[in-house]
């Protein structure tokens, strides 16, 4: 399920630029319903992996990398909040 997040970062971000928002929204709330589902299920069947537990996190920042650069890209956040978040996730990626 988080590898289907990480296919699908640069769709969404695509369709932000290309201003087909309502695609858009359908791919964040898509995402948000498998990262959450993916977490209920590991949670319910007790079923962790090393690999999960890297790949999951990851994906969310990937998500939210390429949803924010798009918006940034499409101008509709600015450029210093999208350089904010950006390198947050950097920093917090490379602190491990």
């Amino acid at each position: 399920v988080s590898m289907a997040r990480l296919l699908a970062s640069p769709v969404v971000c695509n369709w932000i630029i290309q201003g087909e928002l309502e695609w858009a929204v359908g791919g964040l709330f898509l995402a948000g319903v498998s990262d959450w589902l993916d977490g209920a299920l590991a949670r319910r069947f007790k079923d962790r992996s090393i690999l999960g537990s890297y790949l999951d996190p990851l994906a969310d920042k990937v998500f939210i990398g390429f949803v924010v650069a798009g918006m940034g890209y499409a101008d509709m956040v600015p450029l210093w909040l999208v350089s904010l978040i950006l390198g947050r996730d950097v920093v917090l990626l490379a602190a491990g």
